[in-house]
């Protein structure tokens, strides 16, 4: 049989579907990670691989390997060109991580917004309930204000399925949605979500908050920086639950400092596993550790994706999420 390395662990339920026709190995608890020596040196025999990041280096030391597969939407820690080219298919898991990752944004959406964290810590730290677990009357004019998102505007960059769920969830609550991508929507699409098409720089001059779901490559690397975050409104706020390369994070926080914009919610990091320091004493920023996919149901469907794919590669098919075809040359 041949071998498939996943450096996250597969559900019970899901591995059962594949482990009669390909020797599975992943780590046995959920939260479990292999280290980067030991996929390095099991992939020697791999012939499809489950997993973030491949090098030129691991992709040179796996003479079998035929296809690998993101765990998720993203493949940028995947060299997918210089894979291509030593004839290894690259795909991606798209559909698994679409609802869970648009459901994280509109949550810390509202928490920056409605500033759910500061009134959290400061009704925790202020001492201001009385014996029956009320609030005395002038904890409210304390504590922090924020802002009502509904008939406000969202402005999302990057439409793709992630684009177009924040839209739908983002639209449920009231808010009105603008959006823009280098493919635009077509007229029928916009109109059935709700949703308006605009340049780039309309975008971020009139959205009261801006979100980005566009994948992470060298031409989208910092799209988000010192420029771009000065042509937001002052009083708008800034979403990732994307990639932490997008923006660029020292940027981010002179912009937010400077009172250029009012502040971010961050699912993502420029640096990860590093975060800026400085981000953990802003209160107006709501950070949370790359959470956006971590749901049981969620790594079941992602898991159920990449191995659909592999599987259908390995046995004479072609998976319909491929995202290196230009680069590929048969060994």
């Amino acid at each position: 049989m041949k071998k498939i390395l996943s450096e996250i662990h597969i559900p019970d339920e899901v591995a059962k579907h594949y482990s009669d026709r390909f020797h599975l190995v992943y780590p046995d608890e959920e939260t479990g990670k292999f280290s980067p020596e030991y996929i390095s040196e099991n992939l020697k025999d791999a012939s499809g691989y489950i997993g973030n990041t491949l090098t030129a280096k691991m992709i040179d030391n796996a003479p079998k390997l035929e296809i690998a597969s993101s765990s998720g939407a993203g493949f940028d820690g995947i060299d997918d060109r210089y894979a291509g080219s030593k004839g290894v298919w690259v795909m991606n898991a798209p559909s698994g991580t679409t609802e869970a990752t648009a459901e994280l944004t509109i949550a810390i959406l509202l928490c920056v917004t409605r500033k759910i964290f500061n009134h959290y810590r400061f009704f925790k730290e202020s001492g201001i309930c009385n014996a029956k677990g009320g609030l005395y009357a002038d904890a409210f004019d304390n504590a922090p204000r924020s802002m009502l998102v509904f008939g406000k505007t969202l402005g999302i960059i990057g439409f793709g399925k992630i684009g177009k769920a924040v839209a739908k969830k983002a639209i449920g609550i009231g808010m009105k949605v603008i959006y823009y991508d280098v493919l635009r929507a077509s007229e029928e699409l916009e109109k059935e979500i709700g949703v308006r098409y605009v340049s780039f720089d309309e975008l971020l001059k009139t959205a009261d908050c801006v979100t980005i779901h566009t994948i992470l490559s060298p031409e989208t690397k910092h799209i988000m920086g010192a420029k771009q975050f000065g042509m937001m409104k002052p009083d708008a706020y800034f979403i990732n639950a994307g990639r932490g390369g997008l923006m660029d994070e020292k940027a981010l926080i002179s912009a937010i400092k400077n009172k250029k914009i009012a502040g971010a919610a961050l699912d993502v990091f420029e640096n990860e596993p590093g975060v800026s320091p400085e981000l953990f004493d802003m209160d107006e920023v709501v950070i949370v550790p790359h959470i956006g996919t971590s749901i049981r149901e969620c790594r079941v469907q992602m898991s159920t994706e990449a191995l659909d794919g592999i599987a259908k590669q390995l046995s004479g098919g072609e998976s319909p999420t491929i995202v290196n075809r230009k680069y590929y040359k048969a060994k």
